[in-house]
């Protein structure tokens, strides 16, 4: 189990210096962005789904694309699943996650699983971690439907997500 094995890992990290004569010394938690990005990641995933303001966003997010239909297929066939992905999202979320020790388990999926609310939700968090992970950790919803809606360059078409955005708060 995925949890299991983090856990250990988690574990066997001791936050302890241990001197050879057996001394022990607490030793400060490094800055954030200096952290083993492993764990990171993975307390992303994890985190996310114990967050219920997130969890409330990503409802939202679900009813506006599809109504929470997980086998529709929209914008003229370009887009599936609950989340509506299209696939150089999915493999944009996919190709982060391999480079990541495959940590959201997308290696090797096919863009058409994205109909699977377990496929399209992990491939919707690890896109959110690939390019607006500041957001994703903060809960800056605004900044995550504007990056979902109109790709990871939003910033230099913010017009076409307002509107989005206004559905979604």
């Amino acid at each position: 189990d995925r949890s299991i094995e983090i856990t250990k890992r988690a574990l066997s990290a001791s936050p302890f210096k241990i001197f050879s004569n057996g001394l022990q010394e607490k030793q400060p938690a490094p800055p954030f962005g200096q952290r083993n990005s492993f764990f990171s990641r993975a307390d992303i995933l994890f985190d996310k789904t114990k967050d219920t303001e997130f969890q409330k966003f990503i409802n939202a997010l679900g009813y506006i694309e599809s109504k929470n239909n997980d086998n529709i297929i929209g914008d003229q066939g370009s887009a599936i699943g609950r989340y509506q992905i299209w696939k150089p999202y999915f493999l944009d979320a996919q190709e982060y996650s391999v480079k990541h020790k495959d940590i959201f388990r997308l290696k090797g999926l096919d863009y058409s699983q994205c109909f699977y609310h377990s496929v399209a939700y992990r491939v919707v968090i690890a896109y959110f971690t690939r390019y607006e992970r500041e957001a994703l950790i903060n809960n800056d919803f605004e900044i995550l439907a504007r990056c979902h809606v109109s790709g990871w360059n939003w910033r230099h078409q913010k017009g076409r997500s307002t509107h989005y955005w206004e559905k979604i708060k």
